[in-house]
């Protein structure tokens, strides 16, 4: 019996210390030299070389069976704390997707935002330039207009200047200056008066006022009325463009304050549009933040639960090392309680083996009586008669019964 337990007892008290060890190996709420205490005192407090547990060797177990309930206690304890640092990570992980959401949300806000303020200055723009090259149309029509405005102007003041000047100056003979009747001619010749007008209002100009004649009279009368035809027309042509020039002037100046509000619209909507850019990378950047701390969040999450796998698995060691202690515990009492009957058994054995011996013995010593005395019944029993041998040997054997018997007694 005790050659069949042994090997099993043997086994599963290698693999009971086996796991004790790796449990008290991997336990961080250990010292050092209490895990080396440990590690290298439960082979010894294992093994039984004699009837009963050494004292110390079943205080060691228990020391064990205690240190292993605190690092199931302490491994619980921190279970517990795990769940709760998960539960709140947890918690604030959500709270972090919902900013991240809501950050994503204002950034497509923004990107609405500055897509429509763009729109909107690009439109600005396209507006402000179709102004602005109206205006400069504009701009040249009315240079055009002050240009003519002007000729018309220089026409009235050299119709003015040579009726005012040097006719009134001839007609009056105040003036017999070839310079006066020069001028003359050249301005009647410049607004296409008839040749034979000119040529004889400059014989009857140079003539004196009481010398002149009939024809004089009537050729300086035909001058006169040229030249107020002349400025009559001219007038009349400033009257007409008159018109046309406040309206091109009025229709500039309009351009003009449109293209300035279209110019400050577009003022407008770029500082909108830097704004709206301004608060998309604001937003763009709270997103990015909130992305962070989603991906931190969420990386301490699974940090902590591998950390509670861990601590999950450290309890569900703790526990098998318990049962393994037990275990140990209760194998070291099969083996002290089959080595105690292997002992019984081999005394017993004993006891009979040496009963064996002392018969053995005893059987000797009669072996040598009995040949010792069968040599003295052999003599004796060649006495009797030949003739009845029957007899004889029944007398014979009778007589070794009672010497057995007398010596035996």
């Amino acid at each position: 019996r005790q050659v069949a337990l042994e090997p099993q007892m043997v086994a599963t008290v290698a693999q009971d210390c086996e796991t004790l060890m790796r449990v008290f190996l991997n336990a961080d709420g250990l010292t050092r030299a209490a895990r080396q205490m440990m590690i290298d005192g439960l082979p010894p407090a294992t093994r039984v070389g004699t009837d009963k547990l050494h004292p110390l060797q079943g205080q060691f177990l228990a020391i064990a069976k205690e240190t292993l309930d605190e690092l199931k206690q302490d491994a619980e304890r921190r279970q517990s704390e795990h769940e709760g640092k998960s539960e709140s990570l947890t918690k604030q992980s959500e709270e972090c997707k919902a900013a991240r959401e809501a950050a994503t949300k204002k950034v497509e806000e923004a990107k609405l935002l500055v897509q429509e303020k763009t729109n909107e200055l690009n439109e600005c723009k396209k507006l402000t330039d179709e102004i602005e090259k109206e205006h400069e149309e504009m701009l040249k029509q009315k240079a055009e207009e002050d240009e003519r405005r002007a000729e018309l102007d220089t026409s009235k003041a050299a119709v003015t200047s040579i009726l005012e000047g040097p006719f009134q100056l001839l007609l009056e003979g105040k003036c017999d200056d070839d310079k006066s009747v020069t001028s003359l001619e050249a301005f009647l010749k410049e607004i296409h008066a008839e040749p034979t007008l000119i040529a004889a209002a400059v014989r009857a100009l140079v003539v004196k006022p009481d010398s002149r004649r009939e024809f004089d009279v009537l050729t300086i009368s035909c001058v006169k009325q040229a030249l107020e035809t002349q400025l009559n027309k001219v007038n009349a042509m400033i009257d007409d463009h008159q018109f046309k020039h406040r309206s091109v002037t009025a229709e500039q100046l309009g351009l003009w304050a449109l293209l300035d509000q279209e110019k400050a619209r577009v003022a407008a909507a770029r500082s909108s549009l830097v704004d709206a850019e301004v608060s998309m990378t604001i937003d763009e950047d709270s997103c990015k933040n909130a992305e962070k701390e989603v991906k931190a969040k969420s990386d301490a999450a699974s940090q902590q639960l591998c950390e509670k796998v861990i601590v999950d698995d450290m309890i569900v060691d703790v526990e098998i090392s318990l049962m393994t202690a037990q275990e140990l515990c209760n194998n070291a009492e099969k083996e002290v309680k089959a080595m105690s009957d292997a002992k019984s058994q081999q005394l017993c054995e004993k006891v009979i083996v040496d009963d064996m011996i002392r018969e053995i013995a005893g059987a000797h010593e009669a072996a040598a009586r009995l040949a010792a005395f069968n040599y003295e019944t052999v003599r004796l029993a060649a006495a009797p008669d030949a003739s009845a041998p029957e007899t004889a040997a029944a007398d014979a054997a009778g007589s070794v019964d009672v010497s057995m018997a007398a010596t035996m007694g």
